[in-house]
């Protein structure tokens, strides 16, 4: 099914970013695996048995110019990317009143800039070149049902509206949507109060 997609994943080196990287090479798939976590990408590449499928980026997602520099490399590299998993996220478990400025532009900038940037950039890439593709947006259950995170819960819930819109501006030639997963067991979960 998966058999000659080129995917970019982010968040790719832990948690379900790193589940999803498995299963989309198993699938037959190649990777672009995307993560700011320069060691965890070295420990993924080492764990997984296709080598020559999966391909690792160092990058921070809610930094533009990084993004900006990752899709330089893509048109160079890997021009016929198809896919895109927004995956990349973080969770503080913090109650909104313990939040302090930074920590909330930290959740957002990842959360939801990160998102958007990959969305804004591989939306140029296909859009010019009229080519079809897919991106699949990480949002969680709490973006629909609230959080005890409301930070965390306000960026999963900005991923579906942001879902919703890049599949409007981005139709016919990419189809957008989002898994909103409940808790899993990744380190993540270890964090949830």
């Amino acid at each position: 099914m998966l058999k000659n997609r080129k995917i970019i994943v982010t968040g790719a080196a832990s948690g379900i970013g790193k589940e999803i990287v498995k299963h989309c090479l198993y699938e037959g798939a190649s990777i672009l695996a995307c993560d700011r976590n320069e060691q965890a990408l070295r420990d993924l590449k080492c764990a997984m048995d296709d080598h020559d499928n999966l391909h690792t980026y160092q990058l921070d997602v809610s930094k533009y110019e990084e993004v900006a520099k990752f899709f330089g490399y893509v048109e160079t590299e890997h021009d016929d990317v198809n896919r895109l998993v927004n995956n990349a996220g973080i969770y503080l478990a913090k109650n909104l009143l313990d939040y302090q400025t930074d920590e909330i532009d930290s959740v957002l900038d990842v959360n939801v800039k990160g998102c958007i940037y990959f969305s804004q950039m591989f939306g140029k890439k296909l859009l010019h070149s009229r080519s079809k593709g897919v991106i699949v947006n990480m949002s969680s259950v709490s973006g629909m049902e609230g959080s005890s995170d409301a930070i965390y819960g306000l960026s999963k819930a900005a991923i579906l509206g942001l879902t919703k819109s890049c599949a409007m501006n981005f139709s016919p030639y990419i189809r957008v949507n989002a898994v909103a997963p409940t808790m899993v067991n990744t380190p993540m979960m270890d964090a949830i109060p």
